[in-house]
This record gives structure tokens, C-alpha cells and sequence, in this order.
């Protein structure tokens, strides 16, 4: 192998590191426009909710969604309130909670420092030329 083999190695796994993911579920992201509701499996009301966090963080502001997994006493109100989707308990406590703000749908990763690391990586090829 030559170190062309090489770098089309090392190029083909950052470009499948920097692909965006999408995943089937609930919101597990930390901006909301990432996720797109399935109208199917999500209310009217959970909808607007995404809708409007969407357009908060367009504008630049908080998203104002609530965490969808909280731990601790954070967990108890949840739970208590009626709003967990689920809920992991020991002992008869609630230590963790769930809740699903915009019901289910597909979220959209990305991995900012695998774009980052794959366009790195290309300046570096570009400038090691004499190797091909």
C-alpha cells in the first residue's frame, strides 16, 4: 500500500464519520431544529411546540423546549407532574424521567468535528501532493 492508499483510507472514514445520522424516535437534541415531527405519531399540540421552538431558534433565542431527560428530583417533578413518557425507579424512587415534548420523530445528527477533522485532513492531502 502506498501512502495514496493510505490517504483515500483515512478520507473514506472521516467522510463516513462527518455524514449526517438520522435516527427514529423522541428529541434528543439540544436544537429543535434538528428533529422533524412524524404526523403520525405526534399531536397537534406537540407540533406547535416544535414549530415555535424552530422559529425561537431561527431568531436566535432559547429554544424554550425543557430537557427531555432529567435525573434527580428534576425526575420526581416530572414524574409527579404527570409529564414522564417514562421513568427509571429504584427502590420505589424515581431517579430518572423522560419526557417527549414534540412525540416522536427523526432527529438529524451531526458531528461538527468529523466535518472539521475530514476538511483538516483534505488541506493536509492537498499539501502532501509529492507523495502520490
Amino acid at each position: 500500500m502506498n501512502c495514496n492508499d493510505d490517504f483515500r483510507t483515512v478520507e473514506g472514514f472521516l467522510r463516513s464519520c462527518a455524514e449526517e445520522q438520522t435516527v427514529y424516535g423522541g428529541f434528543h437534541s439540544d436544537d429543535p431544529r434538528d428533529f422533524s415531527p412524524d404526523p403520525e405519531c405526534s399531536s397537534p399540540e406537540e407540533r406547535e411546540t416544535h414549530r415555535l421552538a424552530c422559529e425561537r431558534a431561527e431568531r436566535g433565542e432559547e429554544s424554550g423546549v425543557l430537557p427531555q431527560f432529567v435525573i434527580g428530583e428534576d425526575a420526581v417533578a416530572v414524574f409527579e407532574a404527570g409529564e414522564a413518557v417514562s421513568a427509571t425507579m429504584v427502590g420505589g424512587a424515581v431517579v430518572t424521567a423522560h419526557r417527549q415534548s414534540f412525540g416522536l420523530g427523526t432527529t438529524t445528527y451531526r458531528d461538527e468535528e468529523a466535518v472539521e477533522a475530514l476538511a483538516a485532513f483534505r488541506r493536509m492531502a492537498v499539501a502532501a501532493r509529492g507523495c502520490e
